[in-house]
C-alpha cells in the first residue's frame, strides 16, 4: 500500500493477509484510495474494507490501465501490477535510475530509470519460502542455526508449515 500526497509518494506499507482489518486504520485522514494488487483474495478482502468509506471514490487500479512506465520486457503481460507500481513509487521518489528490491513471498529486484522506464528484473523465492525449503529439504534442517533462521523467519511472516 502507497500513500500519496500531493502526487508523491510519502509511504508504504506491505499489509499480510491476517491484517486487512487493520488497513483502514493505518490511513485516517485520506479521501480517496486506489486498489492493485497480484492477489486477488487479498484484493477483495480489501475492496470490502474500503468501499464502505470511499464509495465510487475507490479506484481499481488494472494491469490494461498502465502506471505510466515503458515496459522494456520481452513479455511485459508477465510484470505483476505490483513490481510496476513499486517501481513507479521509486523512480518518483529518486527522480533517478533505481534497483527496487521487494522482499515478500517472492523476493523481487527491479530496475526502473528515468523518465519512466521499466528495464526488468528478477524475481526469486522470498525469505519465508527459503526458510520453509531448507528446514524441510536440508540436511542442515536439524542444525541449531537453521532452527534459529526458521524461527526469525515465522516471527517475520508467520508460521512456516
Amino acid at each position: 500500500m502507497a500513500r500519496i500526497d500531493a502526487g508523491r509518494v510519502t509511504r508504504v506499507v506491505r499489509l499480510a493477509n491476517e491484517r486487512v482489518e487493520e488497513f483502514e486504520s493505518l490511513l485516517p485522514d485520506v479521501e480517496h484510495a486506489a486498489l492493485a494488487g497480484v492477489n486477488p483474495p487479498l484484493e477483495a478482502a480489501l475492496a470490502k474494507v474500503l468501499a464502505p468509506r470511499f464509495g465510487d471514490r475507490l479506484l481499481h487500479i488494472e494491469p490494461a490501465l498502465g502506471v505510466g512506465l515503458v515496459n522494456l520486457c520481452r513479455a511485459p503481460e508477465r510484470v505483476g501490477l505490483d513490481r510496476l507500481l513499486a517501481c513507479r513509487a521509486a523512480l518518483e521518489r529518486t527522480e533517478d535510475a533505481t534497483v527496487v528490491a521487494d522482499f515478500g513471498t517472492a523476493a523481487t529486484f527491479n530496475l526502473v530509470t528515468p523518465p519512466g522506464v521499466f528495464r526488468g528484473g528478477l524475481i526469486a523465492p522470498g525469505l519465508a519460502l527459503g526458510a520453509r525449503a531448507l528446514l524441510h529439504r536440508a540436511d542442515v534442517a536439524d542444525d541449531a542455526g537453521a532452527r534459529a533462521m526458521v524461527a526469525a523467519a515465522e516471527r517475520a511472516f508467520g508460521r512456516l508449515d
